[in-house]
This record gives C-alpha cells, structure tokens and sequence, in this order.
C-alpha cells in the first residue's frame, strides 16, 4: 500500500523572482515609513512632516535667504532618493546657487539625494499673455512638463514662485486648478511644496486674498504654512498643518539661523540659546556683519578685519540700506547734525525691525543725556560714551548678538528732538517766569521721560541773595535759577539726581558748604509740586526782581549737534528757540553796566540797600 501522506509530497522550491518581490516590497514600505519634513531644526514633527501624496502651502518672501535655506535644505535631508527642485528664477542664478551649494560641472555633491533634479522656470514661461490658454491647460502643460523634465512617482517636488501657476483672478478657475494639483499629486504619490509668494498684488488680493477664497484654496492642501518676518524677527506660523491624525492650527514660533545657515526653532522664545542645543544661532544671516564710520577707530592701531568702515555716517546709512540684522554703528562728534542722525537711525529702525543692531558711540564731544534719551527713543539699541576705550568697544558690540530691540519707537522722530531741546538761554529769572519755564520744559520733555533735578539751597545766615547769585555760573542751555525768601532754586535740565551734586558743584565753583546750610534735591513728579507751592507763595508774599542788578546771560551757540531744521524749530515752539536773546540795556548814568556774557564778580560783596 503506497504512502500518500503529505509528507511525502516534495515541497516547492522558493523561486529567484519571488524573493525579489519581497525585497521591492520591504524596501518601498521602508521609503514609505521614512518621514519627509521641512528642514527647520527644533520645530516638531506635527508642525513640519510631508505627506507623501499631499500638498503644502508655504507662504514666504521669495528670493530671501530665508526662503533659499527652506528649500535647498528641505531638498537636502530628505530620507528619498528622488527629489525634484523648481526654482521660479533665470537659469544663471539657478547654476550659481548650484554651484555654490558644491555642485561643480554637473556633477553630484556629497549628501544630496541620489536623483535631484533642479529645474529652471522663470517667471516669463509661466506668466500667461492676454488672450492665451485655457488657465487649466497651461497649468496642465507645465505638469507634464515636470513630467518630462525627469519628475518620478514616489518623490518630493518643491516649486518656488508657485502663485504664478495659478489663476488668481479668477476663483472658479482657482478652485478647478487645486482640484487637478491635488488628484495629480494623490494618483503619482508625490509630496508637493509650493512657496507662494507672502504678499500678493493688488488685484490677487482682491479675489483670491478674500476669506471665502482662501479657505476654499487651503482646504485641498494637507499643510499651510507661513514664514515671515515680524517686527524684524523671522518667525514660523503654521495655519493649519496635518500630520497623520494630529492637527495643528494657530501655532508660531521664533526662528534662527545657526552658523551652517539652517532653520532653528526656538520653541521657547524666552531661551535665546535654542531649543535643547548649544549651537550658536543668529537672528538672520547677516547678523555678524558690522558696519561702522572710521570717527570709531580714529588713532587705533588694530580694527577687526572684518568691520566694514565707511567714511562718515552718511556712508554707513547707505551700506546698510540692505541689512537685516547687521551692527550698525554711527558716530556722534562735531560734524555730525543731530536731527540727521536721528532721522537715518529712525529709518533704519522702522524699515529694518528689531533684528538691527544700532549702536550710537561718542566720539569727539560729550553726550549729554538728553541726546542718549533721545538716540535711544528713535530706535538705537546702545550708547557708546565718548571715555569707553576702545579696547571695550568690541566687546560692547558682541553683548548685541542675538538680541531683539524690544523698546518702543517713537512715531515722529521731529517731535522726539524738539522734546530733548532744552531753553536756549541761561541765568536767573524771577519767580514767575521761573514757574513758567520749569512747566514749559516738563511738558515739552514728557514724550522721552527726561528726568530733570530742582535742587532746593537754604542760604546761610550771613549769605544775601546777590552774593549766591553772583556766584552761580551756569555753563549749560537749560539751567535757570531764582531765590525767594531763604532759597535759591536751581533747575537742571536733563540731570539724573545722582549727577546733580557735581553739577551743583560746578555751578557754583565748588562753594556750595560757604553758601547753603541744606541742599534738597526735588525729581519726577515733586518739581511740578513744588513749583505750584512757589506760584501760590508768590500771589502772597512777592518775591525781589534782581533783573535790572544781574547780566541777561546768553549761551555761545550751540554746536552742529544741537542744529534744528525749520520743522523742529517749529514744533519746539518760539519759548524753546527764541529768534534772538533778549539784548541788555544800554548803559546810563544811573545804573550798572550790563554785560552780555558771564562776567566775573566779587563773591563776598554785599549790595547796599
């Protein structure tokens, strides 16, 4: 009896063509569990993963070094061998960009995908002429032109200038485009990125921009995205974006360049150091540029061979006309206008954002500190004072990487300098105009909160009001000074209390303990009470006049760093800039002769009665 059991049926013998089937198998579910990202480091999986088969929308300033690190390094880490790049630009700017990311005669550079296929479409062949193609048979030819170009199934596509593929004029014909982009893209399993312009035209705007439109646009895409620059700070802004069964809408974050120029995102805006690494990041990729006029290193030996020096600041304003987050640095010295500084550093500082680094630095006169309020409040980051050495200077300008300017900016940079413009004139003045002065000053300074000192000096027993008058010498615009009763009250215009002693003590040639018991020091919000307590003891008690016994004092004009144009001049008001100083009597028979300018009087003199 035969054995028929299955044992004794030979087995098949595996076949050569079946086990590389399963080989092709395995390695295309390995290529598809490879996760296709946007190459921005420290941003999270559901903020930036491909799908394959699906559509990402991108909005970004095209041409920037932003937008150029996206894509080339989002074509450089993907994990697929097949990745085909559109650059929206001339075929000789392509080929230097090529050639600059390592790509020599057309040969491949190590680390980029096996098959990488960079492509050449600038505007002028995707622009349609009036009158031409059906707008869904032009976007049709130029698929099938990726086609022929060497486009393969199971690939990443990265499309620069992608608005000019669409017709955005026309919403029915807009909503017909996506449609075939999307089943286009689901039927060849490609991943698509299209980078659209951030700001479209007028007429785009008007159609395709409208809240209807875009929603109707967004929803056949699986992520839209922007990157964009605020107040000066790149940042990444994910409107809506699906990875898999997470859904992310409404997320943003900073970004920074590291020193490879890639994306870096800082997850936590407050750690300037990046999110878990500690590799230095720049704001933007200029940021170690340094542009600075040569007053800085005037009689220095050595300068950093990488500061960029300019003439003079009018030349450092115009090489700076394209940078982003850049140190700038202008010179504040006797050939330097006050309002032109203020009106470049205003500009650089509203154009440019928060990412520019303004550095004002002292150089052949001394900055008084209502020109460092003032320079700060039109948008300069640092005060260099004239006595740093320069040794220090360098130093100085690194504290500035990775910083954003954060302090508010003045709106009208005009009526920031006619707030630090202190009195032309000088001296004594009586009580009421004293008052009056004091106001004027206050209200004209609130915009920048100058801080100003009313120093309150009880005069000694044996000391008369002429004889502390005759020994006040004020050198400054601004600084006024009357007595009433036992007091003589100095104002010093834009003087911090700490520094109101040595400025009292100059005044008075360093005799204030021979003249004065106490010194009170009043700052803030107790001048303006204490000048009320002044008038309202003035209606009761008049205080003397010593106009017609004191020298009507006048200034030597004022240096080129206090020259105002006709509209500061304007907003200051006539009681900020008089047209001219009040002239001294002539002189009589009857009176002293008056001088113009501070003239040396015997101290210990006492007026007779």
């Amino acid at each position: 009896m035969s054995d028929t059991s299955d044992a004794a049926i030979p087995a098949p013998r595996p076949t050569t063509s079946g086990w590389l089937t399963g080989l092709r198998h395995a390695m295309r579910h390995a290529r598809e569990r490879a996760s296709l990202r946007l190459a921005i480091d420290q941003l999270p999986d559901t903020w930036s993963v491909l799908a394959r088969g699906g559509m990402h929308a991108v909005y970004a300033a095209p041409g920037t070094p932003a937008c150029d690190a996206l894509i080339w390094n989002t074509a450089r880490a993907a994990g697929i061998a097949n990745v085909t790049v559109v650059r929206g630009l001339p075929h000789a700017q392509v080929a230097a960009q090529l050639r600059a990311l390592g790509f020599v005669n057309a040969q491949p550079a190590r680390g980029w995908p096996r098959h990488l296929n960079v492509l050449s479409l600038p505007p002028a062949a995707v622009d349609p002429e009036p009158g031409g193609t059906c707008p869904l048979l032009r976007l049709g030819t130029l698929l099938r032109s990726l086609l022929r170009s060497g486009l393969r199934r199971d690939s990443l596509c990265i499309i620069d200038d992608a608005q000019r593929w669409f017709s955005w004029d026309d919403p029915l014909a807009l909503h017909r485009e996506v449609e075939l982009l999307a089943r286009w893209c689901s039927r060849r399993h490609v991943a698509m990125v299209l980078i659209l312009a951030s700001r479209l035209t007028r007429k785009e705007q008007a159609t395709a921009r409208s809240h209807e439109a875009l929603h109707a646009f967004h929803q056949r895409f699986s992520g839209v995205a922007r990157l964009e620059r605020s107040a000066g700070e790149l940042r990444w802004h994910a409107d809506v974006w699906r990875a898999g069964e997470a859904l992310v809408a409404n997320e943003d974050c900073p970004l920074r360049f590291d020193t490879a120029g890639h994306l870096v995102a800082l997850r936590n805006p407050a750690d300037s150091a990046g999110c878990a690494t500690a590799q230095a990041t720049l704001l933007l990729q200029d940021e170690r540029r340094l542009i600075a006029s040569s007053a800085l290193i005037s009689g220095e030996g050595w300068v950093p061979p990488d500061w960029e020096i300019q003439p003079d600041n009018d030349a450092v304003y115009a090489a700076s006309a394209s940078a982003q987050a850049a140190t700038i640095v202008f010179t504040f010295g006797a050939n330097a206008r006050l309002d032109d500084l203020c009106a470049m550093i205003h500009t650089l500082r509203r154009s440019g954002g928060g990412s520019l680094k303004i550095v004002t630095a002292a150089c052949s006169e001394t900055m008084g500190l209502q020109h460092e309020l003032l320079l700060l409040a039109v948008g300069a980051d640092l005060v260099l004072e004239r006595d740093l050495p320069f040794t220090r200077v360098p130093s100085a300008l690194q504290s500035l990487q990775g910083q954003f300017h954060t302090r508010p900016t003045v709106e009208d940079w005009r009526g920031a300098l006619a707030a630090a413009q202190p009195d032309a004139g000088a001296g004594y003045l009586p009580v009421p105009r004293f008052c009056e002065h004091i106001e004027a000053a206050l209200q004209r300074s609130r915009p920048l909160l100058l801080p100003h000192v009313l120093a309150e000096l009880s005069l000694r027993p044996d000391v008369g009001h002429l004889d502390a008058l005759r020994a006040c010498r004020l050198r400054q615009p601004g600084q006024f000074v009357t007595v009433f009763s036992t007091q003589v009250y100095v104002f010093l215009f834009a003087c911090r209390p700490p520094d109101a002693d040595a400025a009292l003590a100059d005044i008075f040639c360093a005799r204030i303990h021979e003249l004065f018991d106490t010194v009170t020091l009043h700052s803030g919000h107790a001048i303006s009470c204490h000048v009320e307590m002044l008038r309202d003891r003035q209606l009761h008690a008049c205080a003397p006049d010593y106009s017609d016994l004191l020298p009507s004092w006048e200034l030597p004009p004022a240096s080129t760093l206090s020259i105002v144009d006709a509209g500061v001049a304007a907003a200051i008001g006539p009681a900020a800039v008089p047209a001219q100083a009040a002239r001294p009597a002539p002189p009589n028979a009857h009176g002293p002769t008056h001088r113009a300018e501070p003239c040396t009087m015997p101290l210990n003199h006492r007026e007779s009665a």
